[in-house]
Formats: structure tokens, C-alpha cells, sequence
């Protein structure tokens, strides 16, 4: 470093240059000091808080594999031998006990039986899986439970659980690599440990309760973190304690380099003070306070502040850079916003109207533009074809109506062409309303491709005069794209819902189709039903499962014969207990099918009564669904006012008084209120 020697020939140059060391250098000192004894117990508190975290991470992973463990066991009698690579994964042996005292191996070893005293019987007996120690080795760990079925005859299902599946050794194991970690009961007994020293039970176990505690084993130290697995109220056994341990040498090195490199910030410090202070110190110190504070407006995400220096110097260009660096960052962070609330409405299936409203009033605002527009394209069905338009000053006016645009028009765009500008007021008229087209400058078109097809446009424009810069139409572009996904998406969950709502038609016709005389009526059910849930305010879900419910309350039918269901005379007791099984056996085929679960209910309880004289379980009053009472009326309804082969359809008027004379008995009071003022406005309800 070159300094100038005629500097130090004034006093009071060397007053001011000693002034402004002893001034700059003592704080500095001092600050490093303290810096450095925070810095490092923070380091060292992060790094507790880093271990106790990963053993909380891995209580989690050992609680879920157990549950995991537990529902392989509920699914042994439905597994292939195809499959018994799922159960060897995670047990050594499998059986089953039966109360004879016979057991039945399904995989390795047979486990021995266990005496259960009367709390493990409860627990059992209440439908949930216990957990047990084998009593001669307590690292051999037993899962129990009975078997869901509809057998008589209880079946009770053990399993050993393999050790290695269950402590993560194979995977799932989210410890730092240099831990180790053991596994205890409340009592103290060991479980598992992977820890390589003989005295570790005695240095731990007495800090078993504490979330952190510092141990010597061997003569090292290691932190040790400890935690709760509890397990009472889900396999009825005392709770776990799961303690890690991690070398204190190795927890503290990010410490350690923090140190020296700290030590190094702070030689580095002095050399630039000595030399900064033989500069202008005052021009260079006021830019430094400058970028300062707005690397804290950035750190607030407060990306709008700009930094202001005229130096004239590194630091005007500094700050220029900066100044760039922050306006980006905030496009991006907006950007980064603006994805995550298209993809969030997407996987709420929102309908798209609603995405198109959020895009264009966010797109307004992030990008500040003056007019956005969405352009739903359907060449195939111009009726779909529609426009989402937000324009104007402030929050401005959004719209959406019917727009169509010629086929010619749109073969100029294809899937090379990232966008086209267009500021022909003329040409504009083809994709915008007249009325947004007051002070507009130039109109980019952003065309959206779905497997190289043009779906729609996405068309923005700024103020006149302002064109709009290259990284707002890469952001525009981007949101585009990411628009178009999140419209195939929208379209693919559309699709898939017809599909399914279809399937659960063709199996109704199905059912239907088993008697000439009940052709149809899983259809004018669910059209009833549906406007009785309207009519009474039903949420949109509650609406969906009585649709649902509706087309196929009647499946249990499946397993009555034809013989009975076309009978034309008087059933027996025997038929007429068949005929009442049908919402059992209904519940029981649609049980296996997760999406089906809300709806079970429905499908057992729509022959049950308001006064509790219905079938199969006798409910009375509000113990029955609502969605259940609504398919009862309904049900009846359409079955009075249709032929059966005992009798003819009751005429509408006979057929609405039945309804309404068994208000308070067989029916709902106000699921009939609704019916009956529906009725007398919709003749076409009628069967």
C-alpha cells in the first residue's frame, strides 16, 4: 500500500490520521469482541436447536413408520403372495392367533403368544393396534390387532416389526451423518442403541426428560438431544424416549471457522480503515450508510427504496447496480407470488373464470400495466369462447363476456413465436372492446399452447409512450405459460370429474337395468334430490356427495335376484328380508372405494325413518344424515309415481299427498317443506 510521505510532515494531518484510527479502530475492537461472543453462542444455540429439531424429525419418522406398519397389518388378508414383499420390508413374522389358540403363519417365524392384561384388551377391543415387547428380548417389538372382518370369529393379527425398518436404518433416517442415537421406554428399558460406548446408559439415561444436555463418554463430550415418541393413545404402550447424540468437537466447527474467519474479517477491517482513512473518508463513509440501509428496506422485502449517491464514483455505480439488483428481485418475488396463487387456485379447483379474474387483477398490479386480458379460444364450440378483460386507472374495471376471434386471425400465431405487438386501434378492435382502448401504447399477444394448440391469448398493454421493457415481457411470457398449465390443469380435473360422475351413471343404469320397472330411477332420484338440497341451501360439497349418493344408493340391488325385484305379488318374509338387505350390501360394495367414504352413510341410511321405524339400524330424527333424509323422499316419491309390478303409478296428486301426510313419520318435516314448495312450482320434477 502506497501512501504519500508529505501527508505525515503536518501535525495536523497526523492528529487527524491518529484521531481517526484510535476513533474508527477502538469501536471496531470493542464491536468485533462482542460480535464474535454473540455470534458464537448463537452459532451454538442453532446448532442445539439443529440437533433437537432433527431428533423431533426423526421421532416423526419412527411414529409414521409405525403407522405404516399398521395399516400393512390391516391390509394381510387382502395381500397376494405377490405382494409380500410390502410385509417382509417391514416384519420379520406374521400370523394370525384364532381363539381356539391356533396359530397361522402368514410370513417367517411363528411369534409366540402373549399374555395381555384387561388395559391391552381394551385397547384391542376398541378397533385400535397394540404394541408389545417380546417378554425375553425387548429389541423384538410385537404389533397387534384384529382382524377387520365380517367373520364371527375374531382373528387376531401379530407381526414382529423388523428393527431396522422401524429405527430408519434402512431409510428414513434424517440424523446428521456423525450421530447416534438410541431408543428407551419410560422405564428405562433399552430398546435400540447405536451408540458405541459401554457407560452411554449411565451418562444419558439420567437426561432422558431434557430437551438438551452436554454428556462425556470415553472422555468426549457430545451434545445430546432427547424426545418423546408417544405411543398410549394410538397402540396403547407407555411412550418412547428417543436421545441422539452428536460429537461436541463436530457441532462446534462451523463455531471454530466462524472464529477465524471472523479474526480475518477483523485484519482485513484494520487494513481498510488505515487505508480509507487516507481517502476522503467522509465521501466514502456516507454511500457505505447508504447501501446499508437499503440492504435493510431489501431484507423487509421493501423492494421499491432506491439508493441515491452522486459520488461520482464506484459508489454512484454501485448503487446503480444495487438499485437494478433490487428492482429485479422484486419483479421475480412478485412473479414467484403471482405462480403460487395461480397453482393454489388450480389445486382448489377453482373454476376458471375465477383464476382468469386473479391472473388479470394481478397481473395489472405486478407488472403495472394498463389493460390485461385473457382470450378463451374454442374454434370446435364458439359459444365457450370468452374474454377476461381488467382495465383502467387504479383497481379498474374487470369484465368478462362472450368474445369470439376469426380462425383466420388466429392461424398468425404459432407456438415459435413468443409474442406479436400490435398498435392498429383497427387491428386491436379484433381482440379488445373499443372502450379499453383509450390511452394505450403498444399491445403485446402472448399466444398459450397446450400440446401445440392454441388455447388462448394473453394480451397486455402499458400507458402510451412507456413501452414495456424486454424483462416485463419475459415475465409476462412466463405467466403465460404458466397460466396455460394451470388451464390444462383445470380442463384435466373437468375431465376427470365427468368421467367419474359418468361411470357412477353407467353403474346406476346398471342396477337399474337389472328390472323393466326401475329403469331410470337412480337418475330421477338424483334429479330431485338435487333440487330439494338446492332448494334447502346445501353447500356445493353436500350437493356433490347427494349426486353422488343418489345415482348409487340403489347398488346393493346388485345382490338381489331379478325373481324377487319383478315379483308381482305379495313378497315373503324371507324376500322381504332380502329386499331390506340392499343398503348393506350396498355400503359394503362402495366401502373399498376411498372417494366414496362421505357417502356410505347416505347409501346405508336411505331407507331409514324420521320415527325411527325404518331399516337397517332404526335411526331416529337428526341421527339420520341430512343428505340421507333428502334421498328418502325422493326415493319414495319417484317409486309411488312409477309402475312396479304389484300396481300401477299413483297419480302426482295421490303420490305428493303420501309424502306429505308421512311428514314426522317415515320423512323429515322440512326436507317435505321443501319438496312440496318445489312441486308446486316445477312440473317437471314429476316422474
Amino acid at each position: 500500500m502506497y501512501v504519500e510521505t508529505n501527508l505525515f510532515r503536518s501535525k495536523i494531518a497526523r492528529r487527524i490520521f491518529v484521531t481517526f484510527i484510535v476513533s474508527a479502530l477502538v469501536p471496531v475492537i470493542v464491536l468485533a469482541a462482542l460480535s464474535m461472543f454473540q455470534v458464537s453462542r448463537q452459532l451454538e444455540r442453532t446448532g442445539r436447536e439443529a440437533l433437537y429439531r432433527a431428533t423431533r424429525n426423526h421421532v416423526y419418522a419412527i411414529f409414521e413408520h409405525l403407522l405404516l406398519c399398521e395399516d400393512e397389518l390391516k391390509l394381510v388378508d387382502h395381500r397376494s403372495m405377490r405382494e409380500r414383499i410390502r410385509q417382509t420390508e417391514k416384519f420379520n413374522a406374521i400370523g394370525r392367533r384364532y381363539p381356539d389358540g391356533r396359530y397361522e403363519a402368514i410370513l417367517g417365524d411363528p411369534i409366540s403368544a402373549i399374555d395381555l392384561n384387561d388395559q391391552a384388551m381394551t385397547h384391542l377391543e376398541s378397533g385400535k393396534s397394540l404394541l408389545v415387547l417380546a417378554e425375553n428380548d425387548p429389541g423384538k417389538i410385537i404389533l397387534m390387532r384384529y382382524a377387520d372382518s365380517a367373520s364371527a370369529e375374531k382373528r387376531l393379527l401379530m407381526g414382529t416389526i423388523r428393527g431396522d425398518y422401524l429405527w430408519g436404518l434402512s431409510r428414513g433416517n434424517t440424523l446428521p451423518a456423525v450421530s447416534a442415537f438410541a431408543v428407551v421406554t419410560r422405564n428405562q428399558l433399552p430398546l435400540y442403541s447405536g451408540i458405541h460406548a459401554p457407560s452411554w446408559a449411565a451418562a444419558c439415561l439420567p437426561h432422558m426428560d431434557e430437551k438438551h444436555a452436554q454428556v462425556t463418554l470415553d472422555g468426549k463430550d457430545w451434545w445430546l438431544a432427547s424426545s418423546l415418541i408417544f405411543l398410549q393413545a394410538q397402540f396403547g404402550m407407555e411412550d418412547w424416549y428417543l436421545m441422539v447424540l452428536q460429537p461436541a468437537d463436530y457441532a462446534m466447527a462451523p463455531v471454530a471457522r466462524f472464529k477465524l474467519i471472523f479474526l480475518l474479517v477483523v485484519a482485513l477491517a484494520f487494513l481498510l480503515v488505515v487505508a480509507m482513512s487516507l481517502f476522503n473518508l467522509r465521501r466514502s463513509l456516507e454511500p457505505i450508510d447508504a447501501l446499508k440501509a437499503g440492504v435493510r428496506h431489501m431484507m423487509r422485502k421493501n423492494f421499491s427504496h432506491r439508493v441515491r449517491i452522486s459520488s461520482g464514483d464506484e459508489f454512484e455505480a454501485l448503487a446503480d447496480g444495487f438499485n437494478d439488483m433490487s428492482r429485479q428481485l422484486g419483479s421475480h418475488f412478485q412473479f414467484l407470488n403471482f405462480q403460487a396463487m395461480i397453482d393454489k387456485s388450480t389445486l382448489m379447483a377453482h373454476p376458471f373464470s375465477t383464476i382468469a379474474e386473479q391472473t388479470v387483477t394481478m397481473a395489472r398490479e405486478n407488472f403495472k400495466l394498463n389493460v390485461v386480458a385473457i382470450h378463451r379460444i374454442n374454434i370446435e364450440d364458439p359459444d365457450e369462447a370468452m374474454i377476461y378483460l381488467g382495465y383502467g386507472a387504479g383497481k379498474g374495471t374487470f369484465i368478462s363476456r362472450p368474445w369470439v376471434i376469426d380462425k383466420v386471425i388466429l392461424e398468425t400465431f404459432h407456438p415459435a413465436l413468443p409474442y406479436i405487438s400490435v398498435t392498429d386501434a383497427l387491428v386491436l378492435m379484433d381482440y379488445l372492446p373499443v372502450e379499453c382502448l383509450n390511452n394505450v401504447g403498444r399491445v403485446a399477444l402472448f399466444p398459450i399452447f397446450v400440446k401445440a394448440q392454441l388455447i388462448g391469448l394473453f394480451s397486455v398493454a402499458g400507458p402510451p409512450g412507456r413501452p414495456l421493457s424486454e424483462e416485463t415481457l419475459n415475465l409476462v411470457r412466463q405467466t403465460a405459460d404458466h397460466f396455460g398449465v394451470a388451464w390444462s390443469n383445470v380442463k384435466m380435473i373437468k375431465a376427470l370429474r365427468r368421467l367419474t360422475l359418468g361411470s357412477m351413471q353407467a353403474l346406476a343404469r346398471a342396477v337399474d337395468a337389472k328390472s323393466p320397472w326401475t329403469a331410470g330411477h337412480s337418475a330421477r332420484v338424483m334429479r330431485i334430490a338435487l333440487v330439494i338440497a338446492r332448494q334447502m341451501g346445501l353447500s356445493e360439497d353436500q350437493i356433490d356427495r347427494v349426486q353422488q349418493a343418489a345415482l348409487l344408493h340403489d347398488i346393493g340391488k346388485i345382490g338381489v335376484s331379478s325373481a324377487i325385484l319383478d315379483k308381482p305379488g305379495r313378497l315373503t318374509d324371507a324376500e322381504f328380508a332380502t329386499i331390506r338387505s340392499h343398503p348393506v350390501i350396498g355400503e359394503k360394495i362402495l366401502a373399498p372405494i376411498g372417494a366414496f367414504k362421505k357417502i356410505l352413510p347416505m347409501v346405508r341410511q336411505h331407507h331409514e325413518r324420521w320415527d325411527g321405524k325404518g331399516y337397517p339400524d332404526g335411526l331416529v330424527g337428526e341421527d339420520i344424515t341430512l343428505e340421507a333424509r333428502i334421498l328418502a323422499v325422493a326415493d319414495v316419491y319417484d317409486a309411488v309415481a312409477s309402475d312396479r309390478p304389484y300396481r300401477k303409478a299413483m297419480p302426482i296428486s295421490k303420490a305428493m299427498g303420501i309424502v306429505a301426510s308421512e311428514a314426522g313419520g317415515q320423512f323429515d318435516p322440512e326436507v317435505v317443506d321443501a319438496f312440496m314448495a318445489l312441486m308446486s312450482q316445477k312440473a317437471d320434477l314429476a316422474a
